[in-house]
């Protein structure tokens, strides 16, 4: 058995094999996602989003930078496994070699009378970078050899999907040793078979504790509540909640979820521990502000939202997942996350003056209000 070149059949013969098309198409069948679903990701309006990524695969049009950024991210690969490079003509495989040749020292060595390609290694580049690369890919190569000679016909192809991701995902995945890849992602699989039985056990008591935290809790917060108008009026909530310790875990749209019911779509878009929800006063207090603020979003301006207990690693998360028209306003929270998560930490720390606290919470104010702000309307559009 062998590696096969080409994992993914070419469907369009008319996008040549290495352009961004052609790997966008590939890599998206690897991770088993539709071209509706990858577009939504990318943070494209679900009602056009599959028409975006066919344009796109079949080089109808070209992503922009930024585009290919978002690509790269929902796809959770390099964004250079996503350059364009259409090297099926040995003519160009050449003209790349002399460039490498150029950039970074690759040249051709004579051993023994035959003629490899090396790189000179007088310099920290090589020492830092392409020498440990070099090692990683020929063990990897290696390990898929020796993986493919005791493979079924059957499996064959999921190794050769599983090696094609690997290398997509190089350097920045965890899994950097392609032989402990197969066995991390069997473990992954099973950690989440153990995950959606621990959810289905507990959801229903994790539930009701937390609703029975929020009816304590709720008559204290709607004395100082005020309903949410402007997208900045959820981001002074949520950074409330930052400060009183609440663990909120933000899903930007590369890794948030879709799911369909319907035909309406959803995208998750943030989770809360719920061990840390139900921990003190100060954390149940501001999730339940978060929560009236969600109930305002329902109630007021008629967005569809779903909420679900899951579980990772063993410990149970609350989801909520919201119809994907109010994307504008999470993309809104999402520019700001970061700044709001280090306005917290400062406003938490007893070592810096309040003087300076009082600074930095009024540059950020200024940030996120005034025209830079988004005014939220019924139905929900902007």
């Amino acid at each position: 058995m062998a590696f096969h070149k080409n994992t993914i059949s070419q469907e369009d013969s008319n996008v040549p094999q290495g352009s961004i098309g052609s790997k966008i198409n590939k890599f998206r069948e690897l991770r088993n996602l539709s071209q509706k679903e990858l577009g939504v990701l990318c943070g494209f309006k679900a009602s056009g989003a599959d028409a975006r990524i066919v344009q796109y695969e079949k080089m109808k049009r070209v992503p922009s930078k930024e585009t290919l950024e978002d690509v790269s991210k929902a796809l959770g690969i390099s964004k250079y496994a996503l350059y364009d490079l259409d090297l099926a003509p040995v003519e160009q495989m050449f003209q790349l070699f002399f460039d490498l040749s150029y950039l970074h020292g690759l040249v051709p060595v004579m051993v023994d009378d035959k003629i490899y390609l090396g790189f000179e290694n007088d310099d920290k580049e090589y020492e830092d970078k392409i020498e440990p690369f070099l090692k990683q890919w020929y063990d990897a190569r290696l390990m898929l050899e020796e993986t493919l000679a005791e493979a079924s016909t059957d499996e064959e192809k999921e190794i050769n999907n599983d090696f094609a991701l690997w290398c997509a995902e190089y350097p920045y995945g965890q899994k950097a040793q392609f032989g402990n890849y197969r066995d991390i992602k069997k473990m992954e699989e099973l950690q989440k078979e153990m995950d959606e039985l621990n959810a289905k056990i507990h959801s229903a008591e994790e539930e009701r504790k937390i609703k029975q935290a929020i009816d304590k809790m709720k008559p204290v917060v709607l004395n100082e509540y005020k309903p949410i108008e402007k997208a900045s009026d959820f981001c002074f909530i949520l950074l409330r909640a930052l400060e009183a310790g609440l663990v909120i875990e933000w899903h930007d749209k590369e890794r948030g979820v879709l799911f369909y019911d319907a035909d309406r779509t959803f995208t998750q878009e943030f989770s809360f521990k719920t061990s840390n929800i139900l921990s003190t006063r100060e954390t149940k207090t501001a999730f339940t502000e978060i929560s009236c603020a969600i109930e305002t979003l329902e109630q007021q301006y008629e967005v569809m939202i779903e909420k679900r207990i899951t579980s990772i690693k063993n410990e149970l998360w609350l989801d909520y997942y919201f119809h994907t028209k109010v994307l504008d306003m999470f993309c809104f929270v999402h520019k700001v996350w970061s700044d709001m998560c280090l306005l917290a930490e400062t406003k938490r720390n007893k070592s810096i003056p309040d003087s300076e606290k009082v600074i930095k919470e009024e540059a950020f104010r200024k940030m996120i209000t005034g025209d830079n702000d988004l005014i939220l309307q019924k139905p929900f559009t902007f």
